[in-house]
């Protein structure tokens, strides 16, 4: 039983998470969401959304690099089912800062306003 943190996870995740699976468009575009719309983002209620998001993909993370399950990372069918339970909230996020972006709303110094 091997103990301590295993690093040798993230390349492993970060490949199947941005170049292997087919949902992987969805992190880039949620990436870069999360960079155009920061302002509305922390001030709207989204912010409670992508913190539990980013929680929920932290725990899986935390799982793989503290305790012996890091093994199954290497059979790339445990992180795709891993991935599956916060896709779906990926894509609702997503479009909900999309439509609020999209809205017509402008950026100023004091902040968003329509």
């Amino acid at each position: 039983m091997t103990k301590g943190i295993h690093y040798q996870v993230l390349p492993v995740i970060a490949e199947q998470v941005l170049f292997s699976a087919n949902f992987n468009l969805i992190f880039l575009f949620l990436f870069l969401l999360i960079i155009v719309g920061y302002k509305k983002i922390l001030q709207s209620d989204l912010a409670y959304l992508y913190a539990t998001l980013l929680s929920i993909m932290a725990m899986f993370l935390v799982v793989y690099l503290g305790t012996e399950s890091y093994q199954w990372v290497m059979s790339l069918t445990a992180v795709n089912r891993n991935i599956l339970t916060f896709i779906p909230m990926m894509y609702y996020v997503a479009a909900l800062t999309a439509g609020g972006l999209l809205e017509g709303e402008t950026v100023t110094d004091r902040g968003w306003y329509r």
